[in-house]
């Protein structure tokens, strides 16, 4: 998994994408996140790239 956050540090903010390696890895990743009460959700192309994940959504966005 590849992470990009916008301020740098290792802690998830909203907005965060994590990039997967391939489905099994979204789906280990996305069943932690959803034990840790973390709101996401897969996102399949991102900045004009084909490819699997996960953004990390605020409480606003996942209510939606």
């Amino acid at each position: 998994m590849v992470f990009n956050s916008k301020t740098g540090r290792v802690a998830f903010e909203p907005g965060d994408t994590i990039r997967c390696r391939n489905a099994d890895d979204a789906g280990q990743l996305a069943d932690i996140l959803s034990d840790r009460e973390i709101n996401w959700e897969f996102t399949y192309y991102l900045n004009g790239k084909e490819g699997i994940w996960i953004t990390i959504l605020d409480d606003e966005e996942a209510e939606q």
